[in-house]
């Protein structure tokens, strides 16, 4: 007669092991659906003075202990305009996070937060202008212009925090477009954008708002 085959033990230590697995991999699918690698678009110029843009989406939610619902939902939609700042080893530099080398460049970089209303703002104006054929908004996208000052081929969104004023623009060309931000009257950056970027720039933003409505974001 064989011998009976003993079961195995597990050790705490290997079920700890095992459960901190489980939950990385849970954490790593909820941070795949609300983590997109950026969008990235760089117009270097020879002279120096290019820009480059990035948009990131990076949120980061809480579910309610034992169940599905969400708790909380943090972070947002961000954009980002930089300068071109030389070159460094013959490739072209930009000051991303304001940042150049050690030392801090706060007025080479503009970054802004988007909210769900900037977001549908733009796709409502991307998809008029591109499906007529026109460069003409319709009046509801230029409300909040002055009556007598109203672009109607220009986006303009006014954020307002206590006494700090941002906003970002974008200007429709036959060409593609012309985004620009602001947080001060000289505070101020802006980048052009193919009609091809613009493709890429709106699925984005597209991508953005399913996970802002997924998960409760505004």
């Amino acid at each position: 007669m064989t011998a009976a085959v003993q079961p195995h033990k597990i050790s705490s230590a290997e079920i700890y092991e095992h459960f901190k697995h489980i939950n990385l991999s849970i954490e790593r699918l909820v941070a795949y659906g609300t983590k997109k690698p950026p969008l990235l678009i760089y117009k270097p110029r020879k002279n120096g003075q290019g820009q480059a843009m990035k948009l990131d989406l990076n949120l980061h939610i809480s579910f309610v202990p034992d169940s599905e619902r969400i708790a909380e939902s943090k972070g947002g939609l961000f954009l980002e305009i930089v300068d071109q700042v030389g070159d460094r080893g013959g490739f072209p530099a930009f000051a991303w996070a304001g940042k150049v080398g050690n030392v801090v460049e706060e007025t080479k970089s503009v970054r802004i937060k988007f909210g769900m209303a900037d977001i549908t703002a733009l796709l409502a104006g991307i998809r008029h202008i591109r499906n007529t054929g026109t460069l003409t908004l319709p009046v509801g996208l230029v409300a909040n212009q002055k009556v007598d000052k109203r672009d109607f081929s220009k986006l303009v969104m006014i954020h307002k925090f206590n006494d700090a004023v941002s906003v970002i623009s974008y200007q429709f060309t036959s060409l593609g477009g012309f985004l620009k931000v602001s947080k001060t009257r000289d505070w101020v950056k802006s980048i052009s954008l193919t009609l091809a970027e613009e493709v890429a720039f709106e699925a984005y933003l597209q991508s953005a708002l399913h996970q802002f409505l997924n998960t409760g974001l505004r």
